[in-house]
């Protein structure tokens, strides 16, 4: 295995653990199947549009409001019924009301590929260099040879990087979050210092067990971390975290997630992921992020395994819309 994928397993496996890491909320036991989590108060601190800096954090007795009954409910009975038509084999599905609300989890502790999902915790990491060595986003780089000539992927988006530019790296982060580049993504692997990588898992107290040697290795619930540590504001700067949530607002991919939302003045801030495999005939795609409308905020991912692509993003579509007619409106 080349450097530079160790490298890049090594900022999938530092983000995977910074909930563990950074323990910015007691978490408590669940089910496999499903869960709804206790009540907390948080205050917290305004004046951004993406995050809401977290100051303190107090749990309540364990309440289950009538529309999370409802809510849970309505989407353990659709991700049954979407499995008994054939639609997906596998759905995990992991809601979290951010305004002091509770936690919905089906099946979030099944295994998924994050693929192209791991392009968050890269973003992260990325920022993580410029808090340290100011300047680096400006920095550019010359994309002078194919990064990774093995990676095929199912969901192109139409634009692209030409041999012979030269790119800065915040301009590679958005090319790699807003149209999931994975080129970009390989040349902003290329150039991370790898010191700095480890120095993070130290900061996090986490050790590196080593590359993983299966392709299912994340779960629903670990991955929506991501998104909770930018929101929350614990790990970057306000100011990085603002902007890591700006740029995942952007992203073109629209059948998952965005697709069960029908409010224009709402905002996503996602990250999906897909990955084919043929050899035993599935399909995955994932859609995981951050909702922002009428007022309400909530984290919504959802990872699925089938046969097609176009059945797994309606699939994706119709938990959205539920949980959005729910609480959304």
């Amino acid at each position: 295995m080349s450097k530079r994928y160790l490298v890049l397993a090594l900022v999938a496996l530092v983000s995977f653990g910074l909930g563990f890491g950074l323990n910015e909320l007691v978490r408590t036991k669940r089910s496999n199947h499903n869960a709804v989590g206790p009540v907390k108060v948080e205050k917290r601190q305004s004046g951004f549009k993406f995050i809401n800096p977290i100051l303190e954090c107090q749990s309540l007795q364990n309440v289950e409001p009538p529309t999370i009954i409802k809510l849970k409910a309505d989407l353990n009975a659709l991700v049954d019924q979407v499995k008994k038509d054939g639609k997906a084999t596998q759905i995990s599905v992991y809601f979290r009301d951010l305004n002091n609300g509770p936690i919905i989890g089906i099946d979030q502790e099944a295994a998924y590929a994050p693929a192209s999902l791991l392009k968050v915790p890269i973003l992260i990491a990325v920022f993580k260099e410029d808090e340290t060595n100011p300047g680096f986003l400006q920095k550019k780089f010359k994309y002078d040879h194919v990064t990774d000539p093995t990676m095929q992927a199912n969901i192109v988006d139409s634009v692209s990087m030409k041999l012979g530019n030269s790119y800065s790296m915040l301009d590679l982060v958005e090319r790699m979050i807003i149209h999931s580049d994975n080129e970009a993504k390989g040349l902003i692997v290329e150039n991370i210092p790898e010191a700095n990588l480890v120095q993070v898992h130290k900061e996090l107290g986490i050790v590196v067990p080593g590359v993983r040697g299966v392709s299912d290795f994340m779960t629903v619930r670990d991955y929506s971390t991501f998104f909770r540590i930018l929101y929350n504001g614990t790990y970057l700067t306000h100011e990085h975290s603002e902007l890591a949530l700006e740029i995942l607002s952007k992203t073109t991919f629209n059948k998952g997630i965005k697709a069960g939302i029908d409010d224009p003045l709402a905002l996503v801030a996602h990250k999906f992921g897909e990955r084919g495999l043929p050899e035993i005939n599935q399909m995955q795609l994932h859609d995981c992020g951050i909702v922002y409308c009428n007022g309400h905020t909530y984290l919504l991912s959802v990872m699925t395994k089938g046969k097609d692509f176009d059945q797994l993003a309606k699939v994706i579509a119709q938990i959205s819309k539920l949980v959005f007619d729910r609480v959304g409106r």
